[in-house]
């Protein structure tokens, strides 16, 4: 019966011209592609009711034929250059492995979520071809989930709240149940992520839901970076949208505004929305009533970001006078005028628009680091850190947006990790050789937990200790050094010693109690944030 079964697939294959590899998954049999490397392309993961496009993903159902996975798949509802496109049943991944058909041993997996400010971007292999990672002999994995209103949301109902967050877990369940029968190792998986899907990541190491993998990438954003605090709060963002769209939602449940919303046209409502910012929220189930103090022994971490991560979001800035004072006002609720004048005096004693860009470097990226890094080592994880300085020319982000300035911005450093179609065939010797540095480094993380495994590695990349000492500095040729930005750090230990309390964002249990103690005259407020964990996050 088998022997039929499969003359019958493959006499399938050859009529649609397609001779690549078949997979017998939980699902159904699954038809990829075979080239230079090995492709699963567009697998659907879980399914969403169009009549319900707000509400909980459901896993997708078994395939009745062979399933042809040979193209990219649509990708989530959003807006690219002014243009809507996509589609709401878009919750697809892509499973790449090396063309190595006389290899037996199963593969480490590394599962990638894509950035995109939770309102667009892909894992499509246009945009995130795995080439230079599975030279290294690892499987990648990329992932769509939901993006904006529809993946975003801020409600007080867990049901339509975070879909985005949920679409990524029903994706790693998957992969855990199906990822052996490609050749993967289900029980050595890399999570990996840039920007939102980093932030995203973060998020998972607090679920209560069974880790499904056992190592993290955490590239640029972390739970506790005030980037992540900019949400329409609760029901808000959901009244905002219906009044946009002339529906009086004064009397309306919000089930039943959800229900008016489900009726309108997608491209309608993205477009609608498209000057709205969309971060997960945490108040709800997701994460649960309180965030659980894991224990994070066998958790391995890798976290860092690029040298002049903010010189991305300052692009197109022409006056940086008051800026320290404006991003301050933003995030810090009420802060005293000499909580501002205590910013300026210290990073406003030389050029005015590089110190802001360090300064907006340093708040948003680099002292929230060093927040989660000092948390994730309480609670018993192994923890190593990198800085991605290289300016060549496959940095991302600047030859996208053709940002002249010097420096490595948000993102550079996934050209590096990706091919894309972004860029041309041609690669310098000094690209290659940092292609070659943080791959090597990535790959040697998800098969051994160590970037630089003593007996593979003429180099010694060590975990941090409590002293926050040692983090790897990639370059063109990497270099360990110690103590990034040490003399900014303590000053913003200090800023959040005196100011904290006023901060809009969120913060680890730890140190919501510290602020408590620091600011009585809050403290309902702060007691109510403790009680929570002042998981408000993102």
């Amino acid at each position: 019966m088998c022997g039929i079964l499969w003359i019958g697939i493959v006499l399938i294959a050859c009529v649609f011209g397609q001779t690549g590899p078949v997979v017998d998954t939980s699902v159904g049999q699954i038809v990829g592609l075979k080239d230079e490397f090995i492709k699963f392309l567009g697998i659907p993961y879980a399914v969403v009711d169009v009549n319900d496009p707000f509400g909980l993903a459901k896993p997708h159902p078994p395939f009745n034929t062979p399933y042809f996975a040979n193209k990219d798949p649509v990708v989530c509802p959003q807006i690219y250059k002014d243009i809507v496109q996509g589609n709401i049943q878009c919750l697809h991944l892509n499973i790449y492995k090396p063309n190595n058909e006389y290899q037996n041993k199963t593969l480490p997996v590394m599962v990638f979520i894509h950035g995109g400010g939770f309102r667009e971007g892909d894992g499509n292999l246009k945009t995130y071809s795995p080439i230079f990672l599975i030279k290294h002999d690892v499987m990648v994995v990329t992932v769509n989930y939901r993006l904006g209103p529809y993946g975003f949301l801020c409600l007080e109902q867990d049901e339509y709240s975070n879909q985005g967050l949920k679409d990524q877990i029903l994706a790693l369940k998957w992969i855990k149940k199906n990822i052996k029968q490609f050749g993967g190792d289900e029980e050595n998986i890399l999570l990996f992520g840039h920007s939102a899907g980093s932030a995203s990541i973060d998020f998972h190491l607090l679920f209560k839901e069974e880790k499904v993998y056992n190592k993290v990438i955490l590239q640029s954003v972390e739970m506790v970076s005030l980037l992540l605090i900019d949400e329409p709060k609760n029901n808000d963002s959901l009244a905002n949208i219906t009044s946009k769209l002339g529906i009086d939602s004064k009397d309306l449940k919000t089930v039943d505004m959800i229900k008016e919303l489900s009726k309108i046209n997608t491209e309608l409502i993205i477009s609608m929305t498209k000057n709205d910012n969309f971060r997960p929220c945490v108040h709800n189930l997701i994460i649960g009533d309180k965030m659980k103090r894991n224990n994070f022994k066998d958790m391995k971490i890798i976290i860092g970001n690029a040298e002049k991560e903010a010189l991305f979001f300052y692009t197109g800035v022409v006056n940086y006078t008051n800026m320290i004072e404006m991003e301050l006002n933003k995030h810090f609720t009420n802060i005293p005028e000499k909580g501002v004048t205590k910013a300026e005096n210290f990073y406003l004693t030389g050029n005015l628009k590089y110190n802001t860009i360090d300064f907006g470097c340093d708040l948003y990226f680099n002292y929230p680091a060093i927040r989660s890094i000092r948390h994730y080592l309480r609670n018993n994880a192994t923890v190593y850190r990198y800085l991605f300085t290289y300016d060549g020319g496959r940095n991302y982000i600047k030859v996208r947006d053709g940002i002249d300035a010097e420096g490595a911005t948000h993102g550079d450093e996934l050209g590096y990790l990706f091919d894309a179609d972004l860029f041309g065939d041609t690669i310098t010797a000094a690209d290659q050789s940092v292609i070659d540095t943080i791959t090597t480094f990535w790959t040697n993380f998800a098969k051994y937990g160590n970037p630089t495994p003593e007996d593979l590695s003429s180099s010694t990349w060590p975990k941090i200790d409590d002293n926050l000492e040692f983090y790897m500095n990639i370059l063109s040729h990497p270099v360990l050094e110690r103590r990034y930005r040490e003399k900014e750090m303590v000053f913003w230990d200090s800023f959040y010693k005196d100011f904290g309390v006023y901060s809009t964002g969120h913060r680890f249990p730890e140190e919501a109690e510290f602020m408590k103690n620091r600011a009585p005259q809050l403290g309902i407020m702060i007691s109510l944030n403790v009680a929570v964990v002042l998981i408000r996050y993102v």
